[in-house]
């Protein structure tokens, strides 16, 4: 069978999206670098707050071009839960804010390890869907869209 790497696109940027965090975590534990840390967190937080909001305005403006497919969608379904996913985004916040305290590192270095399981999972995920593809049922779009 061969792939539509055109069409499956969506899934590897996804997958890159998430190897972005993850190095910036992993930037940060390693050399303390909030800089990095703070533009990949904040888009991160910025695009998830979007898919959290339902707010379709705010896909139209491109605010949540991270997750603007339903394919993007469906696989940050298959892999985190809303609670999860609220769960993602506190934990970023918080990140953000303490990254310039240099107190407290022993609970920072647990939040960045969680947050780094956590989107390899969603990095996971996204390149399986890309390799073995599998098409939404209608069920599952009304779903996304909060119709059902």
């Amino acid at each position: 069978m061969q792939i539509d790497l055109q069409d499956r696109s969506q899934y590897l940027s996804l997958a890159l999206f998430s190897q972005n965090v993850i190095a910036s975590l992993l930037k940060y534990l390693d050399e303390s670098d909030s800089q990095s840390l703070e533009h990949s967190l904040s888009d991160a937080v910025d695009s998830l707050q979007v898919v959290s909001s339902g707010n379709l305005n705010a896909f139209a403006e491109g605010k949540g071009r991270t997750f603007d497919t339903v394919e993007t969608l469906q696989t940050l379904k298959e892999v985190w839960t809303e609670d999860e996913r609220d769960h993602v985004v506190k934990m970023m916040r918080e990140l953000l804010a303490e990254s310039k305290n240099p107190k407290g590192k022993s609970k920072k270095k647990q939040v960045v390890n969680e947050l780094i399981d956590l989107f390899l999972r969603l990095q996971n995920q996204a390149l399986w869907n890309f390799e073995l593809p599998h098409s939404s049922s209608n069920r599952q779009i009304r779903e996304l869209c909060g119709t059902l």
